[in-house]
Formats: structure tokens, sequence, C-alpha cells
């Protein structure tokens, strides 16, 4: 009979952990390379390592999900969270109404991405319309 002992699965969990850590820091690196180029290689994985520490602590456990909270990071900022513009998407991943944690943070991504989208609309149809007024101050 094979017998695995408390040490060797603490051992186990954090080689794991750590392949978990290097995977996301090159997912980050990949897909945000600005964010990742902005800070030096410990201050990014410090950052990581926090938001990981976050999503765990709202009941997130997938490596998906560790994930999807972590580009939700590297788009509004590591601690989007305290920041209070953001503030609704602690709420949206603390509501115990939803009762799945993976459906909460998935509402959150969707809405993140409405609301980038919408703001980035928002700044195409300004710029037009200032350059349009330009135009019409200089004909006249």
């Amino acid at each position: 009979m094979l017998t695995i002992r408390a040490e060797q699965l603490r051992v186990l969990a954090a080689a794991r952990e750590a392949c978990f850590m290097r995977d996301l820091e090159a997912h980050v690196r990949r897909h945000f390379p600005a964010v990742a180029e902005a800070q030096s290689p410990s201050a990014l994985q410090a950052s990581l390592r926090g938001a990981v520490a976050r999503a765990t602590a709202l009941g997130l456990e997938s490596p998906q999900d560790l994930c999807l909270y972590a580009n939700i990071g590297a788009v509004l900022g590591w601690e989007f969270e305290a920041a209070p513009q953001h503030a609704w998407i602690g709420d949206l991943l603390r509501d115990a109404s939803i009762a799945s944690t993976s459906h909460r943070l998935r509402l959150a991504v969707n809405e993140v991405g409405r609301r980038l989208s919408l703001e980035e609309q928002n700044r195409v149809t300004e710029q037009q319309f200032k350059a349009t007024a330009q135009a019409r101050a200089g004909s006249t």
C-alpha cells in the first residue's frame, strides 16, 4: 500500500502552485505586455500573488477563474476593487444571491468589457466632435 504523508501533499501543492504562477505570469506577459513591462519581474510576481490571494478570498478556485480575475487586474489595475469607480466589481463578486462564484466573475468580466468598449466609443466620438468643431472654426 502506498501512503502519502501530509508533508508530501504540501510539497506537491506548492509545486503545483509555483507552476500555475509561472503560467499566469507568462499569460500576463503575452496578453498584457505593457502591463508586464511597466513592472519589474519581482513586482509583477507580487502583483499576481496579491491578485490570486484576493481571488481565492472571494471563493474563486479554478485556474481559469484565477486567470480571469488577474486579467481584470491587468486591465483596471491590480488593486481594482479598492478603486471607488470599480467598487461595483467587488460588490458583484461578493453577491451571495448569485450562487456560483465563477458565474459572478463571468458577469463581472462581461460588464468590464462592455464598459471599456463604451469608454472607447465615447473617446472616439469625442475626438470626432473636436475635429469637426476645429474644422468648422477654421473654415469661418
